[in-house]
């Protein structure tokens, strides 16, 4: 140990990824995209904990112990159902973050798609604020504690521990990110429109949501207002989405 050389353990391994060299072409932003969009498994997770302490799941005969604390409301830090997505979502945060700063900078690639791989980032990353917004702070203050604000000026510090932000800087950040988004994205129609991938309708159907959450109606009815007007997205007619919660239909 005291006989170490000090030149050879400074060296850099030049096979090893670092941020420098992860990302050279517009195929590997591509890869990093894909990751985030990998990475928002929240949806699930969500989906589950709103299973539990709601009307749409009972404690079964053989259940040994699983999903019964959030099912009873025995809310406490250990509980995964209740510190369940947040990892999910500041996971796929960071994965925005690290990529995001490289979209410009690669080679290869027309404008137009960088635009559209930049807003893919943005949107998600307001996705992930607003899902941990949702899941960990009370009903919607403006001046009420939020969740930390995660941006890519902030990847840097892997030991940081960020404070709170209140609601109402999150959701001004989680504005910011889908207005930036919408902006820069093509207008959709029906050739180029896809409900698995982001475009400006659906993301003013998560603007219509997100509206609703912070109580903004006349806000949230106009974004509702901009789906259903595209014409995109018909609505399915009262009789089908009735049989939907009887499983005879799937519009």
């Amino acid at each position: 140990m005291l006989s170490s050389c000090e030149k050879q353990l400074n060296q850099n391994n030049p096979v090893t990824f670092s941020d420098a060299n992860a990302y050279r072409t517009i195929a590997d932003v591509q890869l990093g995209v894909n990751g985030a969009f990998a990475r928002y498994a929240a949806f699930t997770t969500d989906v589950y904990k709103n299973s539990l302490t709601s009307d749409e799941a009972k404690i079964g005969a053989d259940n040994g112990g699983s999903g019964q604390l959030a099912y009873r409301f025995q809310y406490h830090a250990d509980n995964a159902e209740t510190t369940a997505g947040y990892y999910e979502y500041y996971s796929l945060i960071d994965q925005v973050n690290r990529v995001l700063p490289h979209v410009g900078t690669v080679t290869g690639g027309t404008i137009d798609r960088k635009n559209e791989l930049t807003a893919d980032l943005l949107g998600l990353r307001a996705l992930g604020h607003f899902g941990l917004l949702q899941s960990f702070s009370n009903n919607y203050d403006p001046n009420g504690l939020g969740v930390a604000i995660m941006t890519e000026d902030d990847v840097a510090d892997i030991n940081g521990k960020p404070a709170r932000n209140t609601m109402g800087e999150v959701m001004a950040q989680i504005e910011q990110d889908l207005n930036m988004a919408k902006s820069l994205l093509p207008e959709a129609t029906p050739t180029n429109f896809s409900d698995t991938v982001l475009n400006k309708i659906n993301i003013a159907a998560y603007q219509a949501r997100i509206a609703l959450y912070k109580r903004d109606y006349d806000a949230a009815i106009g974004y509702a207002s901009d789906v259903i007007n595209s014409g995109l997205v018909p609505l399915t007619n009262g009789i089908d989405y009735q049989n939907i919660w009887q499983d005879a239909s799937s519009q």
